[in-house]
C-alpha cells in the first residue's frame, strides 16, 4: 500500500493530486510502523524520494513527516496500542523490576547467540565467548570487547540501510531500495535463524545441511543430552 501510494504520487500530474498521494503515503507508513516498527528503515528511501522533487528540506516533506508523525501518534492513541502495553509494563515491572525489562525488552539489545546463527558476526561472537589460544581474541582482548558489545551489530547494520536508502532511490528507484534495505536489514542482523535463510540466496544453499543439523542438535538444545550416542 505504501509503495502502491508513492509510485502513484510519482505519476500524479497536477501537485495537488501528488500531495494527496503523499499524505495518503506518510498515513500508511505511520500504520506500518504501529504494526511492526522495522519499517521506519524506509524513512531514509522516502525522504531521498522527496528531496528528488522538493530538496532535502522543502515544504512538503516537512508536512509528509508532520502528517505520519501526527498519524502515528493517533493510530496508537485511538486503538490503545501504546497505552496499554505502556500500563502494563509499568505494573509488571513495579512488580518483578529489573528482571522483567531485562528479558521482555532488554534482552534482544544484548543477546548473542553463538548457535542456530546464520548472521555474519557468528563466528567471531563464537570465538569472543570459547577463546582459545589459537584465535585472534587471546591476542587482542579488546576485540572480544568489541564484539561482544550489544550495539557493534547494528552500527554496520544501520549504516548499511542508510546509505541504500539515501542512495539508491535514483539509481534503481523506490521498489528496489525497498527490497535492498529489506535484505539488508536482515542479513545483517545480530540473530539470523534458519526461518530467514530463503530471503538470502547464499544462506539458501545450507538450508538442507540446516535442517538436518537441527534434528542433530534438537536433543542437545532441548532435552540437554548429547548429539551422539
Amino acid at each position: 500500500m505504501l509503495l502502491l501510494c508513492l509510485r502513484n504520487s510519482n505519476k500524479a500530474l497536477h501537485d495537488d493530486e501528488r500531495v494527496v498521494w503523499e499524505t495518503f503515503a506518510a498515513i500508511t507508513l505511520a500504520f506500518a510502523i504501529s504494526w511492526k516498527i522495522y519499517p521506519i528503515i524506509y524513512v531514509p528511501a522516502i525522504w531521498a524520494l522527496l528531496a528528488k522533487r522538493y530538496g532535502w528540506l522543502g515544504g512538503e516533506v516537512w508536512w509528509f513527516g508532520l502528517v505520519a508523525l501526527a498519524s502515528l501518534v493517533i493510530i496508537n492513541g485511538s486503538l490503545w496500542s501504546m497505552y496499554v502495553p505502556l500500563l502494563f509494563s509499568m505494573k509488571l515491572t513495579s512488580r518483578w523490576g529489573q528482571p522483567f525489562l531485562e528479558h521482555t525488552f532488554l534482552y534482544h539489545l544484548t543477546r548473542l547467540d553463538h548457535r542456530h546463527n546464520f548472521s555474519p558476526y557468528f563466528y567471531p561472537i563464537y570465538h569472543s565467548l570459547f577463546p582459545s589460544s589459537s584465535t585472534y581474541i587471546d591476542t587482542y582482548p579488546f576485540v572480544a570487547k568489541i564484539i561482544r558489545h550489544p550495539l557493534t551489530s547494528f552500527l554496520p547494520q544501520t549504516m548499511l540501510v542508510a546509505l541504500a536508502g539515501f542512495k539508491l532511490p535514483k539509481a534503481i528507484g523506490i521498489e528496489g531500495t525497498m527490497f535492498l534495505q529489506t535484505a539488508i536489514f536482515v542479513v545483517f542482523n545480530k540473530v539470523v535463524t534458519s526461518q530467514v535463510c530463503p530471503f538470502c540466496p547464499s544462506i539458501t544453499k545450507l538450508m538442507g545441511s540446516t535442517s538436518y543439523g537441527s534434528c542433530l542438535c534438537y536433543p542437545m538444545s532441548f532435552r540437554n543430552s548429547t548429539c551422539r550416542k
